[in-house]
């Protein structure tokens, strides 16, 4: 479950000095366990500063990991990153005892717990900012250790949904504040359909936190395509949660298993964490669902029938270019492009029943609109 990050650990690995990183060991019930912190440029030991636990993916290493982006942001935001090291799994691979079926049998959470108490002693840590974060099996982690073990203000995931074990069985009292990354033609660790055995899928994951946060609604809107790399990003922002309870979501639609970065993917994986993180979620400058970029309203648009059954049709005093429409979670389900008409009617053959958003450019503008299928 590493696919997707070797190329852009490649990229990030030259922008950073190793002089500041430090690889340490320590004895977890008899296990040797292996880990890697770095300490930030601008850390002086008067202030105290967050600490971030950081978790690979399946078959992958801290060292790997360590690449990820989170140094070189460090130095200028002056927080302590930990790479964690996970041992293997019955199929040889580096895993972690995360509550799936392809866990280790070592003790994850005592490790964490053993690393955190170790670091708090060498560092003037704030004791109300310690996060964690990982990618594929190493979010899914974050997930399970944010369950049991209360220190931990905060997590994110990326590719890594929760495991079905801890959506019946989560220990976790206090407030929760999570983010979650998961590409929707994810072929690793599916984001919906089939799910892995003791795997959730990516919206029973969000629906658990949804549910243990009381969130009662959501935004969603579109950040604007400029890496041409196919990829669609929605950010999903989920509202009138409980004080204290945070849930926000990327939907990387079209995306597989991948740690996204700049300049190949419009979002990077370990900005949109660490900004989270600390309070101050990025959505890119994007808008809303029912305005995903700036409506212009010089032209007259009509939608007929609406509510609709088998066929819809657009009609506008000016040339229709192109339209897409997204169902009620944002997610694009049909796209037309290359059309040069005032008036054009498609069928709705492929769409369930339920509430959709039109997505209209023309020469004079775009404009949303809604209809219903019935």
């Amino acid at each position: 479950m590493k696919k997707g990050l070797l190329f852009a650990f490649g990229l990030a690995c030259s922008t950073f000095s190793f002089t500041q990183q430090t690889s340490a060991q320590l004895d977890v019930g008899g296990v040797t366990r292996d880990y890697i912190y770095y300490q930030p440029s601008g850390y002086t030991g008067t202030t105290p500063v967050p600490v971030l636990f950081v978790y690979h993916g399946l078959g992958d290493n801290a060292s790997n990991m360590a690449q990820a982006g989170f140094n070189q942001m460090s130095d200028t935001a002056n927080f302590i990153p930990v790479y964690m090291q996970g041992t293997l799994n019955i199929l040889n691979q580096t895993a972690w005892n995360n509550g799936t079926a392809l866990s280790t049998s070592t003790d994850d959470l005592a490790f964490t717990a053993q690393v955190l108490d170790s670091i708090q002693a060498w560092y003037n840590i704030d004791p109300d900012r310690i996060y964690a974060c990982g990618f594929s099996m190493g979010g899914i982690m974050a997930h399970h250790l944010y369950c049991a073990n209360d220190e931990f203000d905060a997590i994110g995931s990326v590719g890594g949904p929760i495991a079905t074990s801890n959506i019946s069985g989560c220990a976790r009292t206090n407030p929760a504040r999570v983010l979650h990354v998961h590409g929707t033609a994810d072929q690793t660790v599916p984001y919906d359909g089939t799910a892995l055995p003791s795997l959730s899928l990516v919206p029973e994951t969000l629906n658990f936190w949804k549910g243990y946060s009381n969130c009662q609604d959501s935004t969603i809107c579109r950040i604007t395509d400029v890496a041409a790399d196919n990829i669609t990003v929605d950010y999903i922002e989920y509202n009138t949660c409980d004080p204290n309870n945070e849930l926000v979501h990327y939907r990387m639609n079209g995306a597989d298993h991948i740690w996204p970065y700049p300049p190949a993917n419009d979002i990077w994986a370990a900005k949109v964490i660490w900004n989270f993180l600390q309070g101050q979620p990025t959505n890119y400058g994007c808008t809303s669902v029912l305005g995903i970029e700036e409506q212009t309203q010089n032209f007259e648009l009509n939608l007929y029938p609406n509510p609709a059954t088998n066929h819809l049709t657009i009609e506008t005093d000016a040339e229709i270019n192109a339209f897409e429409i997204s169902n009620v979670e944002g997610k694009v389900v049909e796209i037309y492009t290359g059309l040069k008409t005032n008036q054009h009617t498609f069928s709705l053959s492929n769409l369930k029943q339920g509430v959709y958003f039109l997505k209209i450019r023309t020469d004079k503008g775009q404009q949303i609109q809604k209809f219903i299928k019935k």
